[in-house]
């Protein structure tokens, strides 16, 4: 009798356990994650104030999280920060050098960071923001983003993780 009630409790024990988890990660991400709304208007403030490349027009707006590996393979991760980011449509015959060469001259203010005139790519940093000019698929047969252009800024993206 005394063995089946030990097992009686195990049980118990590892169900609340099981239950529990779920809501503990939810409430510790959900309090030790950044503001979403307050992360993303930053970073939009900071997309808004770029220059656009001549004749784009934008398709779409989008953020995404990511996170700090603490470790713990993934359960307790939270997120540290949010990438922003704008697709433009370029006119056809774009080439990549074109945009890396215009974004040059047209950030001021902004520090550039890595410069690939052949792959498209650029990046700035101002204090603590970083900006990412993607034309790396400009121009490529069979690419879904042949004439996409991206931008992203993340205002804290020079100093995280």
């Amino acid at each position: 009798m005394r063995v089946v009630k030990a097992v009686a409790i195990a049980v118990a024990a590892v169900v609340l356990l099981v239950l529990a988890l779920p809501v503990a990660n939810w409430a510790y991400v959900k309090l030790a994650s950044v503001d979403r709304d307050a992360y993303v208007r930053a970073n939009e403030r900071i997309l808004n104030s770029l220059p656009v490349f001549p004749r784009a027009r934008e398709l779409a707006r989008g953020s995404s999280g990511y996170h700090a590996d603490n470790g713990d393979l993934g359960i307790f991760d939270k997120t540290v920060g949010y990438d922003t980011g704008i697709d433009y449509a370029v006119p056809g015959g774009t080439r990549r050098g074109a945009i890396v060469s215009f974004y040059l001259e047209h950030m001021r203010g902004w520090q550039p960071g890595e410069v690939n005139y052949r792959d498209g790519l650029i990046d700035f940093t101002r204090g603590k923001a970083y900006v990412a000019i993607d034309a790396s698929e400009i121009g490529m047969s069979g690419s879904d983003r042949k004439w996409k252009l991206g931008v992203s800024a993340d205002h804290l993206g020079a100093v995280q993780p």
